[in-house]
């Protein structure tokens, strides 16, 4: 069997104020289906962060996971490049 790859998201830190894990903020576009206007969505979620030098302001990719705590379900990969 082989293993499969997970999907990743790009999401910009929001919060460090937690300890061992981050607040992120992920950007995306949606489509007005009458008109066809495109308008940004933003979702904050919660994901579980062990290392220390990241801070407000990065941009980072995070992966779902299972559950750590009530509101962590995603873990945070690694920064992302600009």
């Amino acid at each position: 069997m082989t293993k499969v790859e997970k999907k990743f998201i790009v999401a910009t830190v929001v919060s460090t104020s937690m300890d061992k894990a981050l607040t992120v903020d992920i950007l995306r576009f949606k489509k007005n289906k009458t008109y066809g206007k495109r308008f940004k969505v933003n979702n904050r979620i919660k994901a579980e962060c062990k290392d220390a030098s990241i801070v407000v302001g990065d941009i980072v990719r995070i992966v779902a996971c299972r559950p750590g705590s009530k509101d962590i379900h995603y873990k945070v990969i690694g920064r992302a490049e600009k």
